[in-house]
């Protein structure tokens, strides 16, 4: 993992194969910044009307969803951003910009697979990529100067 990255850590501090809760704060906030996102009068000024009504009925739906959630009552991300319902929900976009606002270049979590749903692996998501670097440039050996 790149070094200079700030990743948010979900997994418990006493056993890191599973998560802990999220915290409260972190929830309340996201919900905040999510009602803000959508109040913003360019949201959807890039896309093609048609797609723009689209989305619009997507955010109110996930907006009435948030208006029932309580910050102590959610736990886990995938409930708190319905990942297990979407696969790939629109919000996942501001999602990011949200991370990236509170000053995280990613998240660490454990999540099951598909192939093996009674079993976690650690997941890393990364929304900085600039920050984060490649794969290539975290194994790579320093070069040694004027030995």
């Amino acid at each position: 993992m790149p070094y200079q990255a700030r990743c948010l850590d979900l997994r418990s501090k006493t056993d890191l194969s599973v998560n802990a809760a999220l915290p409260q704060e972190f929830v309340a906030k996201w919900i905040a910044y999510y009602k803000t996102s959508t109040e913003n009068p360019n949201r959807y000024s890039a896309v093609n009307p048609n797609v723009a009504s689209h989305l619009i009925r997507i955010d109110q739906s996930y907006l009435k969803w948030l208006s029932t959630v309580t910050p102590d009552k959610i736990g886990d991300l995938k409930i708190l951003l319905r990942t297990s319902r979407f696969p790939a929900p629109y919000w996942m976009y501001t999602f990011r910009d949200f991370m990236l606002s509170e000053g995280y270049d990613g998240l660490i979590c454990n999540e099951a697979s598909e192939k093996t749903p009674d079993k976690n692996a650690t997941a890393y998501v990364f929304y900085n990529l600039d920050k984060i670097g490649t794969y290539e440039a975290w194994h790579s050996e320093p070069v040694a100067s004027g030995v």
